[in-house]
Formats: structure tokens, sequence, C-alpha cells
């Protein structure tokens, strides 16, 4: 009886080993290059290839923040879109 233990918790034993050496595996130890962009009020930190490119507007300060993997465009104003739909709109 006392082998079939010692073979378990070495089992257990070799099976924790093997998942701590994935895990470390995976851990990617480079450093990203952060930056900060101003939108009005918001202030939001990317990565070092974001940038802020700034649209023509007349009542609003428009734009998009745009890097190799996504973009976000943004419209910021009083007369801008609330995102809020009536109940006549939703439905």
């Amino acid at each position: 009886m006392s082998e079939k233990i010692n073979i378990y918790q070495m089992n257990r034993i070799l099976f924790f080993l093997i998942l701590l050496l994935l895990c470390l595996c995976g851990c990617n130890n480079s450093t990203h290059e952060w930056k900060t962009i101003e939108v009005g009020n918001y202030i939001f930190d990317v990565p070092s290839d974001f940038k802020l490119i700034e649209y023509e507007s007349i009542d609003s300060y428009a734009g998009r923040i745009e890097g190799d993997s996504m973009g976000l465009d943004f419209d910021y104003g009083y007369y801008s879109n609330s995102l809020v739909q009536t109940r006549q709109e939703y439905w």
C-alpha cells in the first residue's frame, strides 16, 4: 500500500513540475514601451506604436487612435451621439 502512495505522490509532483515548466515557458519577458494620449477629458495609455490622428470637425473634437493591431475612432463634443437609444430606436 505504501508503494502505491509513493507512486501517486511522485506522479503528482511530476504533474506539478510539468505544469510549472509550461507556465514559465509561456511567460514573455519583453518590456513594452507605453505612451499616454489625451483625448478631451480622457487619458489612454497605449503601446508606443499607436498614434493620434485628429480629424477636421466643426463642432466637436474628432479623430482616431491607431496602432498596428487596432484603431479607435472618437467624436467628443456637445452634439455627439450619446449612444443611448430611445425605446423607438431600439425596437
